[in-house]
């Protein structure tokens, strides 16, 4: 979350703690007690949404290594027995196909190593037969296979995850503007009403409605009628 909606989310909070301590006092205008409602209902869905957007990506660069990293490990064994039964048989196409490194793997493109787990699978595949003497199985075949799916799916969840994040990004930007505008549009005026019998509520409201930078104390803050908005991008 930027730090614009967070200092703004901090006013809202403050705002509908003020609101909520004096629903019965705010019952004397009943059009703002109904707008102290939604503005609560607004807060709430902004704190269940605003971890969303950082669960969109987070993670899933994490989890994409981890699916590399179990994949390669999966792929070393059968391509150091393959490299063995390639150097006794003096197979030099096998070699160049097998012979590869825990660091050469490592370094491989995403695709690129989508290709050459296939093109191990496939030739593993293709010399069972003649090697489980040198530690080839089915059941080291099959857990490629496995670590290769794992993988194609960490690899499309970490591409998906902008467009996610973007989504939810755009949701809640929506939703600070709906409470942003139900405030200045109802609440700040209405509440302007009441403090004629509530005095000290108003002056509470006031202070919570300030927008404040926060971690900095430095310089005062704008009044609520020059604070702007977010803006979308």
């Amino acid at each position: 979350m930027s730090k614009v909606l967070e200092n703004r989310k901090s006013m809202f909070e403050g705002v509908k703690t003020v609101l909520e301590r004096a629903l019965d006092k705010l019952g004397k205008i009943p059009a703002l007690l109904e707008a102290a409602n939604s503005f609560s209902t607004l807060v709430g869905q902004i704190d269940d949404l605003s971890p969303e957007v950082d669960k969109a990506t987070a993670g899933k660069t994490q989890t994409k290594s981890e699916a590399q990293e179990n994949l390669i490990v999966a792929m070393l064994p059968v391509t150091s027995s393959l490299t063995a039964l390639a150097n006794k048989t003096n197979d030099a196409e096998l070699k160049a196909k097998v012979d590869l490194s825990y660091w050469e793997l490592k370094h491989q493109r995403d695709t690129d190593l989508k290709k050459k787990a296939k093109l191990v699978l496939e030739t593993a595949t293709d010399k069972l037969a003649v090697s489980t003497d040198f530690g080839v199985t089915q059941a080291r075949l099959d857990n490629i296979t496995a670590m290769s799916t794992a993988y194609d799916k960490a690899m499309g969840d970490k591409q998906a995850s902008p467009s996610a994040r973007a989504a939810a990004s755009e949701e809640l930007l929506k939703l600070y503007t709906a409470a942003g505008k139900l405030l200045t549009d109802q609440i700040d005026h209405l509440m302007e009403t009441l403090s004629e019998d509530e005095p000290k509520l108003a002056e509470e409201y006031a202070n919570a409605r300030v927008i404040r930078n926060v971690g900095l104390r430095h310089k005062p803050p704008a009044p609520p009628s020059q604070q702007a908005a977010p803006q979308s991008k």
